[in-house]
């Protein structure tokens, strides 16, 4: 056998013997099946899991729509409700002495406590502070995270439904 193919100038020149047929499969080595055969869903889900972004894109949906509802039964505060007595007060969470995170702010120069300055009890605390009306504003997140995937819902169900009235009459 030639390492190095050679070089023929013409076809006529190339051997007989680099002419053979390949060797025929059995009849039942042809009728084997290489893989299962897998309906629309299993072949879905297969090639779904190859695409990594679209993994990490739907677990982190999945979690978000499971936040969104867990939430409506663990908010830690109304996200309706209006203190005027919390307004503006920045982010406290409890055991956790960072600054930013610890209930404190600068004030003309000088770091205040500003839940003991609006007499919050000790054990109330805004994960990511109050608004300019004293609403919490972790569940007013958790609130427009519910409004946000509703309107995405009913929306993609009004796309569906227009798409296949559309089709339906289209042909």
């Amino acid at each position: 056998m030639e390492l190095i193919p050679k070089r023929y100038e013409t076809i006529a020149d190339i051997p007989a013997d680099k002419f053979l047929p390949l060797q025929k499969n059995t009849e039942e080595e042809r009728e084997q099946i290489a893989a299962p055969s897998l309906n629309f869903i299993q072949d879905s889900w297969r090639r779904l899991k190859k695409n990594k972004a679209a993994v990490v894109s739907m677990i982190l949906l999945s979690v978000i729509i499971l936040i969104s509802i867990v939430t409506i039964f663990v908010s830690p505060h109304n996200p309706t409700a209006q203190n005027i007595d919390y307004i503006n007060l920045p982010p406290r969470i409890p055991g956790l002495n960072i600054d930013g995170l610890n209930g404190k702010a600068m004030v003309g120069g000088e770091l205040v406590d500003k839940y003991a300055q609006a007499n919050v009890p000790a054990n109330v605390n805004f994960f990511l502070g109050t608004d300019g009306l004293g609403r919490d504003v972790l569940s007013r997140l958790f609130m427009g995270t519910r409004i946000s995937l509703l309107i995405a819902f009913i929306a993609a169900l009004l796309d569906v439904t227009i798409g296949v009235a559309y089709g339906l009459i289209s042909g």
